[in-house]
């Protein structure tokens, strides 16, 4: 039996996994490692004499993103899926093209949630500093209630990926809940 892992990250992969059981069905642990490049497949090992061994390398992976083809109709769609197996024949590429593209929204909300955190937090320590500086100089005005938040990328990734332009309306207090996003208009880059 063949067992073929994809590595659908970005990255390399070193794929570490122990065997308790040797060829003959001795126990025996023994340590292995094999590199998978980003975006490839590997067959792993030999070829197996039980399904017990596969089953034994896929729970010890299991735990860090690791699901069989037969799994991706149900994954999880707020999991990242770091690796797939496949037992018999390698991971078809429509697999690997539809796992890493659902990991694709993943981090793409991600990344949108810590902007949103990102606008909070700025918004929080401007308030707090601006009511410190009132404090120290005797200014009894409040400093304003509102903050509006701009996230710009100014430069695109080497991957080609669209520019990030957003916009968050943080209110005082705002203290980890979402802040509220302006209307959508296009923003204007300034120089």
């Amino acid at each position: 039996m063949r067992l073929y892992v994809a590595n659908v990250t970005r990255q390399e992969w070193l794929f570490n996994y122990r065997l308790d059981f040797d060829d003959t069905g001795r126990q025996r642990t023994m340590h292995k490692s094999q590199p998978i490049p980003a975006g490839r497949q590997v067959q792993i090992g030999g070829d197996f004499d039980s399904i017990g061994q596969i089953d034994e390398i896929v729970k010890q992976l299991q735990p860090y993103g690791m699901i069989g083809v037969a799994d991706i109709p149900r994954m999880d769609k707020r999991a990242v899926v770091q690796l797939v197996f496949n037992v018999g024949a390698p991971v078809p590429t429509e697999a690997m093209r539809k796992v890493r593209g659902g990991n694709e929204l993943i981090y793409i909300d991600t990344g949108r949630k810590r902007r949103e955190a990102s606008a909070v937090a700025a918004n929080n320590a401007i308030q707090t500093s601006v009511s410190n500086l009132f404090a120290e100089h005797g200014v009894d005005a409040a400093p304003a209630d509102t903050t509006d938040v701009v996230i710009e990328q100014l430069e695109q990734s080497e991957a080609g990926e669209r520019r990030i332009e957003e916009g968050y309306h943080a209110k005082l207090g705002d203290a980890g809940g979402r802040p509220e996003k302006p209307s959508a208009r296009k923003r204007s880059r300034k120089h």
